[in-house]
């Protein structure tokens, strides 16, 4: 995403919405269920930043695919939150109507996706941009959205900015009253994330960061979300009686990672190994298809239910 078109005007007052803000994000109550908009950047005729490298996508695209990602693992791990997208198409939304559509749907928390661009193509690391310091709920948010990527998705991070560290305000954060943030998900301009946020590994990674983030904070401010598991798919190469080491030259010619998992029930071969993982049945197959034909002609299909890490 550019700072330019992004910026909003400064207001001289402080507005009921920003009082009402400060309010309640200095408040613990615990409330049945949550509303939260995520919101992809861009969109239809504004296409963000642009892909640099063939066959690699504009902004807006990955924006939205990061987002649907990020929406069903928690549509599919919460019970009673209620999820608002600003769009789920590629359409042009307004940032004015990005604001309507979370002051209108009463959002306890708004989550805007971006990838970001740079003159120089050396720059790289995401980015958590919130409004201001001082707005308890959002800095928490923030911080664990950060840790996540870093931590977790193994993402180099610029850290997370103010409208005084971009010197300058952005829009959808300066005139929205809940908890709100701002994640850019790596530059475009720079090789290597721009191919890493182009695959489906990447959004998955960077989508479940996110996840395990927004999960953390929800427990942290005492939401009540039931929580159920999900259904992954995964695809089976091997089974054992004793463990096999990943690091076996059998593994190797699949090149991905392998996962190991025991299961309790098969006395005669419970380890089990598998690679990939989806929560889509149609993704995986594919993936079945090109394990097949990469030396495992056996290799099938199996569903677990579980809670996201």
């Amino acid at each position: 995403m550019r700072l330019k078109g992004q910026i909003g005007f400064l207001f001289i007052f402080i507005t009921l919405l920003v009082f009402n803000d400060l309010y309640a994000q200095n408040s613990s109550t615990k409330v049945q269920g949550m509303t939260l908009v995520i919101d992809p950047g861009h969109g239809g005729k504004d296409p963000g930043a642009e892909h640099r490298q063939a066959n690699c996508m504009d902004e807006k695209h990955l924006n939205l695919r990061i987002a649907l990602k990020l929406g069903d693992l928690l549509e599919k791990y919460f019970e009673n939150l209620r999820i608002v997208y600003t769009r789920k198409t590629d359409k042009y939304v307004s940032l004015e109507d990005r604001v309507k559509i979370a002051t209108a749907n009463n959002a306890d928390c708004f989550i805007s996706l971006h990838i970001n661009a740079n003159e120089k193509s050396e720059v790289h690391g995401v980015q958590v941009h919130i409004h201001a310091k001082g707005y308890r709920k959002t800095e928490r948010l923030a911080e664990l959205i950060n840790k996540e990527l870093t931590e977790r998705a193994n993402r180099s991070s610029l850290g997370i900015f103010t409208y005084h560290d971009r010197k300058g305000h952005l829009f959808v954060l300066q005139n929205t009253s809940m908890t709100g943030v701002l994640v850019e998900c790596g530059f475009l301009t720079n090789e290597k994330e721009e191919k890493f946020v182009n695959t489906d590994y990447g959004q998955d990674i960077l989508a479940s960061a996110i996840f395990r983030a927004f999960r953390s904070y929800a427990q942290e401010m005492k939401y009540n979300l039931r929580r159920h598991p999900i259904s992954v798919y995964r695809v089976q190469i091997a089974a054992s009686a004793n463990k096999i080491p990943r690091t076996d030259k059998m593994f190797k010619k699949v090149g991905l990672k392998v996962h190991e998992y025991k299961d309790k029930k098969n006395l005669k071969f419970p380890y089990k190994y598998t690679v990939g993982r989806s929560l889509k049945s149609k993704d995986i197959q594919k993936l079945a298809q090109k394990v097949r034909k990469k030396g495992f002609p056996k290799a099938f299909i199996v569903k677990h239910n579980e809670y996201p890490e």
